[in-house]
């Protein structure tokens, strides 16, 4: 090695046991040979070379999905010199990347994202006749190339994906590149162009609660209907595929036996024919059709329910539904990305015991930032979700012969073509690494029981949490359409639900929420050991937006319950907010409320008798005392709150010994509580 020589390791992101691409022996600046090895597969042989057009790194991705840069797609017709001078040109900068960048590790999504930026320079520097070098240099041209062409502007990904690929060839320097590349802060035009992207994109809408309630109540119906028949449509779908006449429907045994050159007997005159002319044959009577077998385990009401027909397409049709429910229930339960969903192992269901309640985990792989490992609290529900997956699962292992493990290579969500139902045989891969189902983000648009009609209610609850959102004018929130459901939306609705319980008006969905809001309040909240290791780890985790959506869900409880309440407010703090409100908020006092609860100036709880605005942690939860809060200077009082605890107490003490201390214990507390009800009606009585 030459003395001016440096060793340059590739800053690429690389699964534990998989060989990383080649070392670049050289200096910076310098560029590899044509056969300089720039990926290898899981088993260590060359895939991609530099001089190649396409560069494949999917044995880096975590999740081994394809992953590939094409340096050339953005070439029509043949390939001439122009065009070959700026792909090597784009090859070239590439490399610099993962080669030359002086901190940053590449993980092979954020590299493959690149591809669409790579497009338009390559696209742009020909019809200008420019080089990559020229165009990348000039701030007249880059400005040019982010107007568009002709009209036809630049996507928004594509903005963004350009931004990150010219910040990054910034820092890998000119001495690398051998040019002077633009800074994207001097970039009027394009950062004009990214702004009024950015600009035009809606933030994410939460689902409205009736809309939302209804939705986890139909997945939950559909769950309670799969799960006890589970066992049964496995049995069906084996016997179906276990090379036998049994399970087949009509027409596939008679084609079976044509193929086999056999008689296909239906009656006994058939029969005799083909014993007299010494025939083989197939005795239809002996095997029970598919029909048969759905009748038989009475699984026609999970066939009608699911919608999929008695047919090998049905029975592939309603595996991928059936594994689609589970995705979706995982999602609404612990708030994680489709694919995070999507790309779960097997083996990813931790429970928990403490102090005799039980807690279950999800553990898999965050989707942003450097996928890794990481842990979601979910309920029961979920867990449910989780083991109906695993029995279709393991299904599907057992035909292939291979014992799933807690690992990635083993997905939860595995496609059934392998085993060939329904006629779409996938082959096993040579590497081992075995696929999950393709499951669109967008599949709920087939999945009737998650469509569900707006009505006025849902329309004004949005304007409740966002009155600076024109929710009428937009055509997709209108009264009478379907919700447009996306799967991101589980995520906010989660965060933004669960995080306050004072945000759930709805009944139904406090009781669907009811034991994932105690246990993420365990887990995930700001003093949390829990939910400070795992964001020590994975910035990205769906603790953070739990956190963010605490006080603005508080905020819009506190807004809600105390500020715009009809209902006169009584306690220390609930007169003081009563004295001051007048039954209006204006859009600035929204913001500063909001402020002032972000800032932990402020905080707002929803209690049995009405509601808490202390910041710090109140120190007479630990007396466990009905009466607790009365005598606070944060408490607010609601008589109708009041009224249900007396109500509520006194049935309690109709169930206990007169005699014991518990019951005149209750007892006392019952007429502190009639105590201050009577001051309430007193005051309402003095004020009309």
């Amino acid at each position: 090695m030459s003395v001016n020589n440096t060793v340059w390791q590739s800053k690429i992101t690389v699964p534990v046991g998989i060989t990383p691409p080649d070392d670049f022996i050289g200096r910076l600046g310098d560029y590899p040979t044509p056969s300089f090895v720039i990926s290898r597969d899981r088993s260590g042989n060359p895939v991609s070379v530099f001089e190649d057009d396409c560069w494949d790194f999917r044995a880096y991705d975590i999740k081994y999905r394809p992953t590939a840069l094409y340096f050339g797609y953005w070439i029509s017709g043949d390939i001439d010199f122009r065009n070959r001078e700026i792909l090597d040109s784009l090859k070239r900068l590439i490399f610099c990347l993962i080669w030359f960048h002086p901190r940053k590790a590449h993980s092979t999504k954020s590299i493959t994202k690149i591809s669409s930026a790579l497009k338009l320079i390559g696209e742009f520097a020909y019809k200008q006749n420019v080089s990559v070098e020229q165009l990348l240099s000039s701030y007249e041209l880059l400005g040019k190339m982010a107007e568009g062409d002709r009209g036809q502007p630049v996507s928004g990904d594509t903005l963004f994906a350009l931004k990150n690929l010219i910040q990054s060839l910034f820092k890998v320097g000119p001495q690398a590149l051998g040019f002077e590349i633009c800074t994207v802060n001097k970039l009027t035009d394009f950062l004009s162009s990214l702004y009024e992207y950015r600009k035009s994109l809606r933030q994410t809408p939460p689902i409205p609660s009736r809309i939302y309630s209804k939705i986890i109540r139909n997945s939950c119906s559909f769950l309670d209907i799969i799960e006890p028949k589970m066992d049964d449509l496995i049995w069906l779908i084996e016997k179906h595929e276990d090379n036998s006449y049994t399970g087949l429907t009509h027409n596939a045994q008679k084609t079976k036996a044509r193929k086999e050159g056999k008689m296909f007997v239906q009656h006994d005159r058939f029969l005799k024919h083909a014993i007299e002319a010494g025939k083989p044959y197939v005795d239809a009577r002996l095997y029970k059709t598919l029909d048969d077998l759905i009748e038989e385990k009475e699984l026609d009401e999970l066939f009608e329910k699911i919608e999929f027909s008695r047919s090998p397409h049905g029975l592939a049709t309603g595996i991928m539904k059936i594994q689609y429910l589970c995705k979706t229930i995982i999602q609404i339960f612990t708030g994680m990305r489709h694919e995070e969903a999507r790309f779960l192992p097997f083996d990813c269901l931790d429970v928990q015991v403490r102090n005799r309640n039980r807690f279950y985990l999800i553990e898999g792989l965050t989707t942003k930032f450097g996928e890794k490992n990481a842990k979601w609290v979910t309920n029961d529900a979920g867990a449910r979700a989780v083991r109906l997956a695993q029995k279709l699962a393991n299904f599907v292992y057992r035909f292939i012969n291979v014992v799933p493990k807690k690992m990635l290579e083993t997905p939860l969500f595995i496609t059934p073509g392998y085993t060939g139902v329904g006629t779409n045989f996938i082959p096993l891969p040579e590497d081992g690494v075995l696929v999950p189902q393709v499951m669109s983000a967008n599949e709920y648009k087939r999945a009737s029981y998650l469509h569900v009609e707006i009505t006025e209610n849902d329309v004004s609850e949005l304007e409740s949490i966002d009155p600076f959102r024109s929710w009428r004018e937009e055509s997709e929130f209108s009264i009478g359409s379907i919700w447009p459901l996306k799967s991101h939306q589980f995520r906010r609705s989660l965060a933004l639900y669960a995080s306050c319980s004072g945000m759930v008006s709805l009944p139904s969905l406090r009781r669907q929420l009811k034991h994932i809001t105690n246990d993420m309040s365990l887990y995930y909240s700001q003093g949390s050991s829990f939910a400070k290791n795992m964001l020590s780890e994975v910035k990205d985790h769906f603790i953070k937006e739990y956190q963010i959506a605490q006080p603005i869900a508080q905020s819009l409880a506190y807004l809600s319950d105390v500020l715009l309440s009809d209902e006169r407010l009584f306690g220390a703090a609930g007169a003081l907010v009563t004295a001051r409100a007048d039954g209006h908020i204006l859009a600035e006092e929204r913001k500063v409320i909001e402020r002032r609860f972000k800032n932990g100036e402020i905080a707002y709880q929803e209690t049995v008798l009405g509601g808490c605005i202390a910041v710090n942690s109140c120190d007479r939860k630990a007396l466990r005392s009905l009466t607790a809060c009365i005598g606070c200077d944060k408490a607010i009082l609601k008589g109708s709150k009041l009224r249900r605890v007396i109500g509520a107490q006194e049935r309690f003490l109709e169930k206990l010994n007169k005699d014991s201390v518990e019951y005149r214990t209750e007892v006392s507390e019952l007429k502190i509580l009639k105590s201050m009800y009577s001051k309430v009606e007193s005051r309402e009585t003095e004020n009309g």
